[in-house]
């Protein structure tokens, strides 16, 4: 009865589930709940999605069905209207499924996750089906799948639990896929992406698995840990950022819940690390501001081209933020990393000589 009205709360007053975070620990072995707050509540569950996609993946490979090796084409479909995460790959274009995993796994890559599932199924919907029938089988009581990607959709859902018991059944069926949670990172045409799970490396006996963000969904986490005596599988859903999301797991791994005076604490203490790397805040100049990517890119090349001697050995970089003004996502163009604002106003001082538009800002 409890969970049937969190699920009614989710879909007619979905804005109350979203002022407290859920979570939940459970042993990998037995399925055992050792802690949780919360873990019932429906709620969109981001890239943790992915985890289902990555699962049915898995399962396809299992079956002989699929293969690592095997090229896969980026379709129209897998691109269009696709938010930020991504390989930026045109229609047509081709990767393997190891690198679509890793794409999938590591990146969040969304395109990667729709275009790998039409291959798998012949068309995003018919693998939505199979994600919802994997579902079904290990026992997700209340979890649902729109798209592979975990993008927000009211037919796209789960809980902690749910979630939890997911990536059990995952970590259980398919251990000789686990290392792709755990990689720290992979290149794609000479570029190096980071895993987005800062606990690997850093949170002994982490072991992956998976992170996951929309603005309604906010910051989301799956951790697991081995350590000797135990293996243990965490959820945190949620939390309002990712500082508070990585340390309200770290408690948990620990069976305990942080007080808000432990996360201000902590929070503070980050950013006065930050801020001794160096890190937090630096200068640039912004030369524009774009709908794509593509354009940004393009402007700071033919900026660059046409006035090399200006800006010498500076760095030249897009940014993806919101337009305040426009109401829509941005693209702007940069260049520079100061430590002075002086230093970066002196730089668009001398391109205002040559008419070119730039400001000063501060990068985070």
């Amino acid at each position: 009865m409890k969970r049937r009205v969190s699920i009614l709360l989710f879909f007619f007053f979905p804005t109350l589930l979203f002022s407290t975070p859920s979570s939940i620990l459970i042993d990998a072995k037995t399925g055992q709940e050792i802690v949780s707050h919360n873990p019932d509540l429906v709620r969109y569950p981001a890239s943790l999605t992915k985890i289902m996609t990555a699962y049915v993946a898995f399962d396809q490979l299992k079956a002989g069905k699929l293969s690592l090796d095997e090229w896969i084409t980026i379709t129209p479909n897998s691109v269009a209207n696709m938010p930020n995460f991504k390989l930026y790959h045109k229609p047509g274009a081709s990767i393997t499924v190891d690198q679509a995993l890793r794409a999938i796994i590591i990146k969040s890559a969304n395109d990667a996750a729709i275009a790998l599932g039409e291959h798998i199924a012949g068309s995003e919907q018919a693998f939505v089906a199979m994600m919802n029938k994997k579902a079904r089988a290990i026992g997700l009581e209340h979890t649902q799948f729109d798209n592979p990607a975990g993008l927000p959709h009211p037919r796209q859902f789960s809980t902690a639990r749910d979630l939890a018991k997911l990536a059990r059944h995952l970590l259980k069926d398919h251990p000789e896929y686990a290392y792709f949670f755990s990689t720290p990172y992979f290149y794609f045409h000479n570029r190096k992406y980071k895993n987005s799970n800062k606990l690997l490396g850093t949170v002994q006996g982490v072991d992956g698995m998976k992170t996951g963000y929309t603005q309604v969904a906010r910051h989301c986490l799956i951790a697991s840990q081995k350590l000797e005596d135990r293996h243990v599988i965490g959820v945190v859903m949620g939390e309002s950022s990712f500082h508070r999301r990585d340390l309200l797991m770290v408690y948990l791994l620990e069976k305990q819940r942080p007080t808000l005076a432990q996360i201000r604490e902590a929070e503070r203490k980050i950013h006065h690390v930050r801020q001794d790397l160096g890190v937090v805040h630096y200068w640039a100049v912004q030369t524009g501001a774009f709908r794509t990517r593509k354009q940004a890119i393009s402007f700071n090349k033919q900026l660059k081209k046409e006035h090399r001697h200006l800006f010498k050995k500076q760095n030249f970089f897009t940014r993806l933020g919101n337009s305040v003004r426009l109401k829509r996502k941005q693209y702007t163009t940069r260049v520079g990393r100061f430590a002075s604002k002086t230093e970066a106003q002196k730089l668009c001082n001398s391109m205002k000589k040559k008419s070119l538009s730039c400001v000063v800002v501060k990068n985070k």
